[in-house]
């Protein structure tokens, strides 16, 4: 009976030791499982939380880059009106200036020496037209003697400042030397040299 006992005891030990040894596999195996999962599931936030990072970096990245355009846009516009405020005050300035010279003697023997050195350039028989301002025709015959010849001079519309321009009906050529070329000529320099760049 007691060797019937023990055979009841080793099988039952025997089933205790598989059942603990299975019950061991499986818990193995679900803490792999187990492992495996999470480690999936952290790969899959990682890789959810990086797309969702990338999304909202290139998002926001966007808006910068428009509102810096925008920016741009709005300081380019502003500077373009300083520069031309700046400009005009300046040229407004120089006109005035301009405007007080032309009524000096100064003025007048500038407007002379001017139209004999446009005259020195041009052969004896070339036919020359010389142009002034209105208020500057009374100036003819002062012209007449500087380059000891009589002279077609007529008023021409588009020199409102002052100078003289001339044509040489012969060869085509124009000789302008108006105030309000010149001036325009500054102006363009200014422009592009006063370092206000837009």
């Amino acid at each position: 009976m007691s060797t019937s006992i023990d055979s009841v005891k080793a099988f039952t030990d025997a089933i205790k030791k598989m059942a603990a040894d299975e019950c061991e596999k499986i818990n193995r195996e679900t803490r792999q499982i187990r492992t495996q999962r999470i480690r999936a599931a952290r790969e899959d936030a990682e890789n959810r939380y990086s797309e969702y990072v990338n999304y909202e970096i290139k998002r926001i990245l966007r808006e910068k880059n428009k509102e810096i355009s925008l920016a741009e846009e709005a300081s380019r516009k502003n500077l373009a009106g300083l520069r031309k405020e700046l400009t005009d005050k300046v040229f407004s300035k120089v006109t005035e200036d301009l405007a007080e010279f032309t009524k000096t003697q100064d003025y007048r023997r500038l407007l002379i020496d001017c139209a004999g050195e446009i005259y020195g350039e041009i052969s004896e028989n070339d036919d020359i037209e010389f142009f002034v301002r209105k208020e500057d025709m009374a100036f003819k015959d002062e012209l007449c003697g500087a380059i000891n010849k009589d002279v077609r001079l007529s008023c021409a519309d588009d020199i409102k400042i002052g100078g003289i321009k001339a044509i040489n009906h012969t060869t085509g050529c124009l000789y302008d030397n108006s105030f309000d070329i010149k001036l325009e000529e500054q102006r363009t320099r200014f422009i592009e040299n006063s370092g206000l760049k837009i």
